[in-house]
């Protein structure tokens, strides 16, 4: 027969467990959040650097929406997807595209890493040749990833250089 105080400790044990499995629940939703694809809309650079490293761990393909122009002050780097996933860039209006202008010297804007996946969409890349003319980088660098420019996708004031090796807008 069970006494009890055997009872009770064994309510006590399975209230424990209860709590420990929506504890845990939790836990996993918290750490799939983040991870699970879905469209973000940025509208400044800080924004679209989180979702592009975002992009990184996602299970899906992701679709970032920008609906304001605006610099970008660094080099964007597009990770590798273990999963195959593609990230989309494109305005939030297809019929009037946003401009991403570069706001830094030195560097591409976007550099594919290998396993990376990246599509622009309705979107203008601007160099901003006037402000950077030194600046012999690519604005796109394909570093063995993929990359794709869809309908309405500018790549637009890029200085070349005499070479013909550096400075291109597309460099694969």
């Amino acid at each position: 027969m069970t006494s009890p105080t055997h009872l009770k400790k064994l309510k006590q044990i399975s209230n424990l467990t209860s709590v420990f499995a929506v504890v845990m629940l939790w836990i996993f939703v918290l750490l799939l959040a983040p991870i699970a694809a879905r469209a973000q809309a940025v509208s400044n650079f800080s924004q679209l650097q989180s979702a592009i490293s975002d992009y990184a761990y996602a299970t899906s393909d992701v679709v970032v929406t920008v609906n304001a122009n605006f610099s970008i002050t660094s080099s964007l780097s597009i990770p590798a997807n273990s999963y195959g996933r593609t990230l989309s860039i494109k305005s939030t209006n297809a019929q009037i595209p946003v401009t991403l202008t570069r706001g830094f010297s030195g560097g591409n804007i976007f550099a594919v890493n290998k396993e990376a996946k990246l599509i622009l969409e309705n979107i203008i890349i601007d160099g901003n040749k006037g402000v950077y003319i030194n600046n012999t980088e690519s604005l796109i660098y394909v570093y063995g990833g993929e990359f794709t420019m869809k309908d309405g996708a500018v790549l637009t004031n890029r200085i070349g250089s005499s070479s013909g090796f550096a400075g291109e807008a597309l460099k694969v």
